[in-house]
């Protein structure tokens, strides 16, 4: 069984869905996208949506209310595992590191015992030298975006090229990227090229490498009150048979 996660929904998604196998179509599927304000929500606190394997990232859990009651899973692709929490009475914010990143995709949500649960969080690893970086990672229309193209172990590139679903958006010699204003045509899928060389290589031509896709979209803003506000990234899970 494998499953296909289509995130950033917003209602103008709802709409019916099916997936193709060897030829063949499943029945389709109503899926409609509503306008939901989640109780608690989940972020990155410190790291990226990609990361190199073996590392790991600092999740953060924010609530109005005390999380009391509330505890996090982790999904690896055939098992999920339970994370406890440390909270004490009054806890209403907590930040928690992640195991080493083994596996190619790593999913983590926190759900309380009511049955309420946040946003979830979707963490892949490469072994690729170059990879995209976005700041802020709550991309949200109006605000700005920077790319940034990163060369794990050093700051030497010669020349960038930044893509939006395969199309050159711009190349050069700098390793940023900058959107001034986000707007709903700023999403897709964004990628970089990155030609540099390193300290241990004094001779010989320079490397060039493209990192791994990256996913961007445009959330939506809720106030629920005067002290918090949550970005909303839905996501959506096509479960399907592989053959």
């Amino acid at each position: 069984m494998m499953w296909n996660n289509i995130c950033g929904q917003t209602p103008k998604h709802s709409g019916s869905y099916q997936y193709e196998s060897n030829g063949q179509k499943s029945d389709p599927v109503p899926i409609k996208v509503l306008e939901y304000v989640p109780t608690a929500s989940l972020s990155i606190s410190t790291g990226q949506p990609v990361m190199q394997t073996e590392d790991s990232v600092v999740l953060k859990i924010d609530n109005e209310d005390v999380l009391q009651g509330w505890n996090c899973w982790v999904n690896r692709g055939e098992k999920t595992n339970k994370i406890k929490l440390k909270l004490e009475n009054d806890t209403v914010s907590l930040t928690f590191h992640t195991s080493r990143l083994r596996v190619p995709e790593t999913i983590y949500w926190c759900t309380n015992n009511t049955g309420c649960r946040t946003n979830q969080i979707t963490i892949r690893t490469s072994d690729k030298a170059v990879s995209l970086e976005m700041y802020p990672q709550s991309v949200v229309a109006g605000q700005s975006l920077t790319l940034r193209c990163l060369v794990w172990g050093t700051d030497r590139i010669s020349r960038t090229v930044f893509y939006r679903d395969d199309r050159v958006i711009e190349e050069g010699d700098r390793s940023t990227y900058e959107i001034a204003a986000v707007s709903d045509s700023a999403e897709g899928r964004y990628k970089c090229h990155a030609t540099f060389t390193s300290v241990a290589r004094t001779s010989g031509p320079p490397y060039s490498v493209v990192s791994d896709n990256q996913d961007v979209f445009i959330q939506g803003i809720f106030f629920l009150s005067k002290n918090i506000l949550a970005l909303l990234p839905f996501c959506i899970i096509f479960y399907h048979l592989h053959t």
